[in-house]
């Protein structure tokens, strides 16, 4: 039990050391960067992000990507039947590299579209290169009625006589500008204005433009509204051609990421709560949040007891007698002792010295005794595997009745040489070690064993 705690008190220093490298080595590498991800983010598990989008295209296509970066493009495409590229109201333009990167993408698919649903002009530079005639405004329609909020007419084309057309209201749109080419007028507001078209751009890829992103935002497609839901199925099965091996990559990288301190009052705008919580708390527990504050606290502490002498005494006594009652508790310390005296088992192995102890020629003690009876005990051992004063011995041995009294015999007085019991009366340890060499000699015998003889119990002993 000593050494089971002993092992324990090592194994808790252990941890409590890694522990310590841990912390210091996370403080080190300074605080870690949570981002929440605002706008119509697919990261953004808000109301206002996409995340509901992504779900919804992933039961329905399992080849569905987001990526943070556009350079994660450059290998999702390639070598594909049908692709699908999806960005919904960016907050950050397009460059030019960041513009061929994708246009380069696309064109490693057979089959390409893009589906573009932006109210601002961010978009325009892709769809340039992309090759589309379309362009966004960039300016909100209004209505006269319901002001920015304005109902729209979107249809969407089919192989068939069938098309479905749905009636929407967006939500701060902008109207969409129409030059020439083979541009498909498929969306119209009650005020008139373009709101969604549609082409094969110079480049072969299929362009589609919505001049609004929010009927594809998460607080849109949970609503108890479901043809919003259903625009957004439909849509997506005609760009893919209900093709289930559709590759589609949703552009997360269009939105600037924000601390969570820094959101402030405006946090309802941007994320769910939950997560922002979850933010907060990350960035709390890590330990270059509130190692290094405490380590300069505790520094300030120690600094003020140290500067008054008798404060200083009393901490220093408390602490020493703290650290002393947790390794009295843990530790086990055991002073010094002798060895005992190691015992010898000789095998009494000649015929001459038998006969001279029998004899009396050889005084004999309480510990040849002892000495005897390890012999035979060891003889039972090695035979039978149970030692001498086992119970178990005597259903295992020839001549049971025979050995019986000779075992309690034994037995007893092994336990009054060790000091364990008042009875037997022994007048003579020489006379009772003598006769017991007899009776051993005797029970050996009937186990094909003797004390003596040239394969005697030395012999045994020595297998």
């Amino acid at each position: 039990m000593k050494n089971e705690k002993a092992v324990a008190a090592v194994t808790m220093a252990t941890m409590l050391a890694l522990i310590a490298i841990g912390l210091i080595a996370l403080a080190e590498k300074g605080p870690p960067q949570i981002l929440v991800f605002i706008g119509a983010s697919p990261y953004n598990t808000g109301p206002i992000g996409t995340f509901k989008l992504v779900e919804l295209l992933k039961s329905r296509y399992p080849n569905t990507y987001t990526i943070s970066s556009i350079q994660e493009m450059e290998n999702l495409l390639r070598g594909g039947d049908r692709c699908l590229y999806i960005v919904i109201s960016p907050e950050i333009g397009y460059n030019n590299s960041d513009a061929a990167t994708i246009v380069n993408s696309l064109r490693e698919c057979k089959h390409a579209s893009v589906l573009i649903a932006d109210e601002s002009t961010y978009s325009n530079s892709l769809l340039r290169e992309l090759g589309s005639s379309i362009r966004v405004a960039g300016s909100i329609i209004i209505d006269n009625v319901n002001g920015p909020y304005v109902y729209t007419f979107i249809t969407i084309p089919s192989n068939s006589s069938n098309n479905m057309t749905y009636y929407l209201r967006l939500d701060i749109a902008s109207k969409l500008l129409v030059n020439g080419g083979q541009v498909h007028v498929v969306g119209y507001a009650e005020t008139g204005d373009v709101v969604a078209a549609e082409e094969v751009s110079e480049l072969g890829i299929h362009v589609f433009v919505i001049g609004d992103g929010s009927i594809f935002l998460n607080q849109v497609l949970e609503s108890n509204i479901t043809s919003y839901r259903d625009f957004a199925i439909a849509l997506i099965d005609y760009l893919c051609k209900f093709d289930a091996s559709c590759r589609i990559v949703l552009d997360g990288s269009r939105y600037p990421g924000a601390t969570p301190e820094s959101l402030h009052s405006m946090v309802y705008m941007y994320s769910d709560p939950i997560t922002l919580a979850l933010s907060f708390i990350a960035r709390l527990l890590h330990p270059a949040t509130w190692l290094p504050p405490a380590i300069e606290f505790s520094n300030n502490v120690f600094r003020s007891i140290s500067s008054v002498y008798s404060l200083s005494v009393i901490v220093s006594l408390i602490i020493t007698v703290a650290v002393y009652m947790f390794l009295k508790r843990r530790i086990f310390i055991v002073a010094d002792q002798r060895l005992e005296e190691q015992k010898e088992i000789e095998s009494y192995v000649t015929g001459d010295l038998r006969d001279a102890i029998l004899r009396g020629r050889i005084k004999l003690s309480k510990q040849d005794f002892e000495t005897l009876f390890s012999i035979v005990n060891t003889v039972t051992q090695t035979l039978y595997g149970l030692e001498l004063c086992d119970e178990r011995l005597l259903s295992v041995i020839p001549k049971r009745d025979a050995a019986e009294k000779y075992l309690n015999r034994m037995c007893k007085l092994y336990k009054k040489a060790l000091g364990r019991s008042f009875l037997p009366i022994v007048l003579s340890w020489n006379r009772t070690t003598a006769k017991m060499i007899r009776e051993s000699e005797e029970f050996l015998s009937m186990l094909g064993q003797t004390i003596y003889g040239e394969k005697g119990v030395e012999y045994i002993l020595m297998r």
